[in-house]
């Protein structure tokens, strides 16, 4: 279950980063709308939501919330890091671990 919430946290802060016009238009080569905009933003923030309350599932509430916070940063910087040296590579990226966390998660 952490690989999946952390998967949806990886999931909210990429939905997050497409909701600026920049990345955006950097991975789909199209300019954003107000309506697409709203949408990526209410999407990442359901997932981080999700990944939050898996979190606090598994885990206490103080640990759940030191981890989620931990892993934010972590995705954070990831993303940038994918943004800034190869942006076409996140879709990539994003399918593998999607098979990844599915191949975790049946184990």
């Amino acid at each position: 279950m952490i690989f999946l919430a952390s998967f949806l946290t990886y999931l909210g802060m990429l939905f997050f980063s497409f909701s600026l016009e920049k990345h955006y238009k950097q991975i789909l080569n199209k300019t954003i709308n107000k309506k697409i905009k709203y949408f990526v933003k209410a999407l990442g923030t359901i997932f981080l939501s999700l990944s939050l309350y898996i979190f606090i599932q598994v885990l206490t509430y103080s640990l759940a919330i030191t981890y989620w916070l931990g892993l934010l940063t972590i995705v954070a910087i990831f993303i940038a890091f994918i943004y800034s040296y190869k942006p076409q590579l996140i879709i990539k990226i994003s399918v593998s671990l999607l098979v990844l966390t599915g191949i975790i998660n049946l184990i």
